[in-house]
């Protein structure tokens, strides 16, 4: 096929037959170049050049797909992750709630799950410092491109899917923990309809105050945060909607409505999108695959997908424990485990250990063995010399007999 025919194909000519001039050859060129952007040109419509395509969004776990710890977090009564990975619920409250990964979501615009957030028991907020917040968070190395505490600092356009058992004034900010005084800078929403879902966009101006900017490390650096309720220490004075340095907590969440107030509350949420610019994109979904990794590097586990490694035995709800065949050196019988994590974590985690016989030993933290019947006495023990977030290991004494031995794990590198 001659490149005249090529091009009468794509430019869609209607040619059939091959072009054999050279006259004919520059017309369908001609053809071709109207119909591609220039190298260098903008592009209109739902392409936003001036930012990447995919990576758009800081935000993991956004569309709550993914739920390691299992559906159900039950209480959280002080801070815990979530239900849904890389969401943490903190609630200093008189009351207490629950939290789920929920399949009520925005099914029409994409989404399948969402962070679901149960009020158990109702809080007046008689108490000053009262306060419930959903928050998650993220390393200063991946913020560098913000260029915050720059000139060349860019505003952040955050945008989710939310559903609130309350109308009204309902605040999120965002949160640095770098800076030594910290800073903050807070954004109302209104929710106009109880119990519906509603998307919010709002951008948040870029912070340029010389000397805040993000540490290029590995530790917790910004928030958002999400507001359920405050008391009057988190309201008494009037709402920051520009970057300033925490010198009181007074005017981070002035208006907030309190969805303590009633046991029955439940609050939604999911769709989350940070990113950099003054304009919301549309949401950048990325596959299973792919968030599954991201959150590997902040909570691993060896338990199946959805299962919440409580209870005694630990058979009962999992059957797929990790095993190693073990040959024992008889002389001094010791023998060594290492596990690989799937994925290298973010620092060296906290490292529990679930075996076949229920939940750890918390005296010794050994683990389950095989010789002839199940024991936790003589397990393995954790050797922390050489643990870090590549993987952990595993050594002992153990019985001549010992053939096998069986256990599960979670590790936690949260920030």
């Amino acid at each position: 096929m001659t490149k005249a025919r090529i091009l009468a194909d794509y430019a869609g000519t209607g040619a059939t037959t091959d072009l054999a001039t050279q006259a004919e050859l520059d017309a369908v060129s001609t053809v071709a170049s109207a119909a591609l952007p220039k190298a260098g040109g903008t592009m209109t419509g739902d392409l936003v050049p001036a930012t990447p395509m995919s990576h758009r969004s800081i935000v993991i776990n956004g569309a709550m797909k993914i739920a390691q710890r299992g559906t159900q977090e039950h209480p959280v009564d002080t801070t815990n992750y979530s239900a849904c990975d890389r969401f943490q619920v903190h609630n200093r409250t008189a009351g207490t709630c629950d939290t789920y990964s929920d399949s009520e979501s925005p099914d029409d615009k994409g989404f399948s799950n969402s962070l679901k957030v149960d009020i158990t028991n109702a809080s007046d907020l008689s108490t000053t410092d009262n306060e419930a917040v959903i928050g998650t968070y993220f390393e200063g190395q991946d913020l560098q491109q913000i260029r915050k505490g720059t000139s060349e600092a860019l505003p952040l356009t955050l945008s989710f899917w939310v559903r609130s058992p309350k109308t009204g004034i309902h605040i999120v900010e965002l949160y640095d923990f770098d800076s030594s005084t910290q800073r903050f800078v807070s954004a109302p929403y209104t929710i106009s309809t109880a119990n519906t879902w509603q998307f919010v966009t709002h951008t948040f101006p870029a912070d340029t105050a010389s000397g805040k900017e993000f540490d290029n490390d590995n530790a917790k650096s910004l928030g958002i945060q999400w507001w359920l309720c405050a008391a009057s220490d988190f309201t008494s004075g009037t709402l920051d909607q520009t970057w300033r340095d925490e010198a009181s907590n007074s005017n981070r969440a002035v208006g907030q409505v309190n969805v303590f107030d009633n046991a029955s509350n439940n609050f939604y949420l999911t769709g989350v999108q940070l990113e950099l610019g003054s304009n919301a994109t549309p949401f950048e979904h990325r596959s299973y695959g792919d968030e599954f990794i991201r959150c590997e590097r902040y909570y691993s586990t060896s338990f199946e997908d959805h299962i919440k490694p409580v209870g005694s035995p630990a058979s009962a709800f999992n059957s797929k424990h990790l095993y190693f065949h073990i040959y024992p050196y008889v002389d001094s019988h010791f023998a060594g485990i290492q596990v690989v994590y799937k994925t290298k974590m973010r620092t060296s985690p906290s490292v529990t250990f679930w075996t076949g016989r229920g939940s750890p030993d918390a005296t010794s933290g050994r683990v389950a063995y095989w010789d002839g019947s199940w024991s936790n006495n003589n397990g393995f023990s954790v050797d922390t010399t050489g643990s870090g977030p590549y993987g952990f290991n595993l050594g002992g004494t153990i019985n001549s007999s010992t053939r096998l031995t069986q256990f599960n794990f979670t590790a936690d590198a949260e920030l």
